[in-house]
């Protein structure tokens, strides 16, 4: 059964009209949930969440839309949002990593003392390493390992 169709944002002041006002410090959306769901935790609170989604179906089906505009608007007559720009996406996902960097400076300088200590030693592996056949087998598992590292390193 329909309850509620339109914005999110009007939803606050629709069931506020019908008395089912949303507390102060309780997310609307969980608050909309909870009096349009059934409660069977005891026979009290079932019969009260019952009555309540009776008193809201009944409320949405007296409105004045006709039956077949209702049913013939769906979603065309709800204007969508504008998409952002690439550009304004690119920004505010920079924005955001550079506020959860400044966030954690201990984490980002272990992790820059690890990359740097990692490529200091497998610098040194490969500088020790010579250039004839016989190295061959030590520089493939010097590549075996560095990748492995890099990959598992995020």
């Amino acid at each position: 059964r329909q309850i509620y169709f339109g914005k999110a944002d009007r939803a606050i002041e629709y069931f506020s009209k019908l008395n089912f006002k949303s507390p102060m410090h309780e997310n609307p959306a969980d608050y909309f949930l909870d009096i349009t769901s059934i409660d069977y935790s005891s026979p009290e609170d079932y019969n009260r969440s019952c009555d309540n989604v009776e008193e809201l179906t009944e409320a949405w089906e007296k409105q004045k839309i006709p039956d077949n505009a209702a049913a013939n608007q769906g979603l065309q007559g709800i204007a969508p949002d504008p998409r952002p720009s690439w550009f304004s996406q690119v920004f505010w996902i920079m924005h955001r990593e550079t506020i959860n960097d400044l966030r954690n400076v201990r984490f980002n300088a272990t992790r820059f003392i690890q990359n740097f200590v990692v490529s200091f030693f497998l610098g040194w592996l490969y500088f020790r390493l010579g250039d004839d056949q016989s190295t061959i087998s030590e520089r493939t598992g010097l590549l075996f390992f560095t990748i492995i590292i890099i990959s598992y390193h995020e």
